[in-house]
């Protein structure tokens, strides 16, 4: 068999059978910039071999108004099965959450074993794909961190992968890249080949439409991108991996003193955990421009933090982020960015056995760390409502030893400096 590159995709588009997906949300309730970012033409992101060689998953966003095409939609593997004319026999699994909406096409004959292409027909018109390895050897038994990223810096990437290597023992790493344009899918993998302590790490290109936010009704209609690299993760790499945290760049996971993401989810007896942040600070002293902060500046964090958890408002926290045991994990359940979702009756019915929503742990969303506008400028209110994150600070100090600490002396004088900042600007 030809050898491929385990981060190679087969994207199939919309367009190979003259079909176009129409956007869900009605005009009215589109924000600025919606059209940009939704996805009108991916029909599969990958056609790619699950563990067991004679599976063969596709994976995509919802139809919507192309469902029609899976009335039409055949498989083939000419050749190999001349007494059926090459047709092998598939099972759709639809999105069943709305925070999961992808859809999956899975097939299973022994024939495909040996295929190295399958043939997609619908609609009368007929294309040939590549069936792209699966990955989850180079991961197995690993502790993986998962992200997906687009133009940060790669510093910032260096520093999020070096801080949970140190702080949570992780071994391995996956990003999938979303079509930045500040460096090519290359530079990204040198940087992650050159960080000590990995033992497997791999850049995915994922260039697909990001996809809008929710809109003026808090509907969450048009979001497939970050949920489709996820659930891809899950089946093509992470299968055999010991534990996976989902993370972005510029959130850390901050665990009690001495202790790890990885080894409290192993410890709790649970599949998943899922727990919530809090915004991190960094005192300015001059306004505050994108690319020219390091995590290990991000020393303050909300007030929030230091009260007990059966008195502070779940309101109050952020979304929540996880870690899981793939192997563990129910097949009813699916990978969305903040949770696991139970997708079926049963398994939300099971979720307390295999799911710890817990506080005890909570990650740290760096403020300043976007080039988004919103994110560049620090709330005038955060002069009161933060403090000296000791935890962080802590995790900060592990991650990054070879940086020069500030004493209790010089964060007085810096924070009485950004108080007064904040204090003065209009």
């Amino acid at each position: 068999m030809a050898e491929r590159r385990v981060n190679c995709l087969s994207t199939v588009a919309l367009a190979s059978f003259g079909l176009r997906r129409d956007p869900p949300r009605p005009s009215e309730d589109r924000q600025p910039g919606y059209l940009d970012l939704f996805d009108f033409d991916t029909l599969f992101y990958d056609v790619f071999r699950g563990t067991d060689p004679q599976d063969v998953m596709l994976a995509g966003p919802p139809l919507l108004n192309c469902a029609g095409l899976l009335d039409s939609l055949t498989f083939r593997l000419p050749g190999h099965l001349p007494e059926q004319n090459g047709v092998i026999a598939w099972n759709y699994v639809p999105g069943r959450s709305d925070y999961q909406p992808n859809f999956k096409i899975r097939l299973r004959h022994p024939a495909l074993a040996s295929a190295e292409r399958l043939q997609i027909e619908a609609g009368g018109q007929r294309i040939e794909v590549p069936i792209q390895p699966n990955g989850c050897s180079r991961f197995a038994g690993r502790r993986m961190i998962l992200t997906l990223s687009k133009d940060n810096p790669l510093p910032w990437v260096r520093d999020w992968v070096s801080f949970n290597i140190r702080v949570h023992q992780a071994d391995a790493v996956l990003v999938y890249d979303n079509g930045s344009s500040a460096y090519g899918i290359a530079a990204l993998e040198d940087l992650l080949s050159g960080i000590p302590g990995l033992a497997a790490a791999l850049a995915v290109p994922w260039p697909f439409p990001y996809g809008p936010n929710v809109g003026r009704r808090n509907i969450q209609d048009s979001f497939f991108c970050q949920p489709g690299a996820l659930e891809h993760a899950r089946w093509r790499y992470c299968a055999a991996a010991q534990g996976v945290l989902n993370n972005d760049i510029d959130e850390l996971t901050v665990p009690q003193r001495g202790d790890s993401i990885f080894r409290y989810l192993e410890r709790s007896g649970k599949t998943a955990i899922v727990y919530p942040g809090l915004w991190a600070d960094v005192p300015p002293a001059n306004p505050p421009k994108p690319g020219i902060y390091h995590h290990g500046d991000f020393l303050y964090s909300e007030r929030w933090r230091i009260i007990p958890g059966w008195l502070r408002p779940g309101r109050w926290l952020l979304r929540t982020k996880w870690a899981v045991q793939p192997a563990l994990c129910p097949v009813e359940a699916e990978w969305g960015v903040h949770d696991i979702y139970p997708v079926s009756r049963e398994a939300a019915q099971r979720e307390p056995s295999w799911k710890l929503r817990t506080s005890r742990i909570l990650y740290r969303h760096l403020r300043l760390m976007s080039a988004k506008p919103t994110r560049q400028r620090t709330p005038r209110s955060a002069a009161i409502a933060t403090i000296f994150d000791r935890p962080l600070a802590r995790c900060l100090a592990l991650a990054f030893a070879e940086r020069p600490r500030k004493g209790a002396l010089a964060r007085a004088i810096e924070r009485f400096a950004w108080m007064s900042y904040l204090f003065r600007r209009r």
